[in-house]
């Protein structure tokens, strides 16, 4: 009897063995249960990091809130208010400006006609540069009334611009020239109306007055791009509004912000001059 027992006890250790490295050496089918059980266990704590990291997405006030496909928030700081943003007099915006701080001073390579080469003339050329107080000021060779060339005319300015329609530019696509025009652009071109047969409203849009530059307007939610509705009692504009919301889960996606529907989150920005 004492033989068998010891046996047995034998017996039980191995089978302890593999059950401690079962998985590894693919021991007996008790061994293996034994492996997936710590797989198990590891599954568990991978859980919890995933957990963790949701909380630290939260912080700032995102509070990991979930965004319409392909928003890209405009800043690193997100926020639903103000009062999620740090700093002094800070900012919830969807669009937050960096501003300009110092300004850019304007080049100036040239005083006078008389400090520029023959011909050319001494004057402010060229856009303003972002944050720039005024455009450049330089000797350039003013234009002629001949040498701008197709759609073009001489400024008084002394360069070349797009002359309007009637002087030889050509209107875009959907457009067409009718300078002095109210809806009528710089160069006189104004948008084919759905009322004159010039222009055809698109799917699930109606013809109708007062609409969007073409005189449509929604006939129903499916003309409306996602987290809007179709308003057909609105008083102007094409008639889609914003998805008025209490909840996030009112809206299509994204986030409710100030009670409307909003891609996502919006980004901090202190103020900037």
């Amino acid at each position: 009897m004492l033989v068998v027992g010891l046996i047995a006890l034998g017996g039980c250790s191995r089978g302890g063995s593999a059950d401690a490295d079962g998985g590894e050496r693919g021991g007996s089918g008790g061994g293996g249960a034994g492996g997936s059980g710590v797989a198990g266990g590891s599954g568990g704590t991978g859980v919890a990091g995933s957990g963790g990291a949701g909380a630290k997405g939260g912080t700032g006030g995102s509070g990991g809130a979930p965004s319409c496909p392909g928003y890209v928030p405009a800043g690193i700081s997100l926020c639903r208010t103000a009062a999620d943003c740090p700093g002094p007099a800070p900012i919830c915006t969807p669009q937050p400006s960096h501003g300009c701080g110092f300004q850019q001073q304007p080049m100036h390579l040239c005083t006078s006609d008389a400090s520029c080469q023959p011909g050319q003339v001494c004057g402010a050329y060229g856009p303003t540069q972002s944050c720039a107080t005024g455009p450049d000021v330089i000797c350039f060779t003013p234009c002629t009334t001949t040498s701008c060339g197709t759609g073009k005319r001489c400024g008084a300015d002394g360069r070349c611009q797009t002359a309007p329609c009637d002087e030889g530019s050509t209107c875009p696509a959907g457009t067409h020239c009718a300078v002095g025009a109210a809806n009528a652009d710089p160069l006189g071109c104004a948008p084919d109306d759905c009322a004159t047969g010039a222009w055809t409203c698109g799917a699930n849009q109606r013809c109708q007055a007062p609409g969007d530059a073409h005189g449509c307007r929604c006939a129903s939610d499916a003309a409306c791009a996602v987290n809007q509705r179709c308003n057909t009692s609105a008083a102007s504009g094409f008639g889609c509004v914003t998805l008025a919301c209490t909840t996030d889960a009112d809206c299509d996606c994204g986030v409710c912000i100030g009670h409307g529907c909003q891609p996502g989150l919006w980004a901090c920005q202190l103020a900037v001059p």
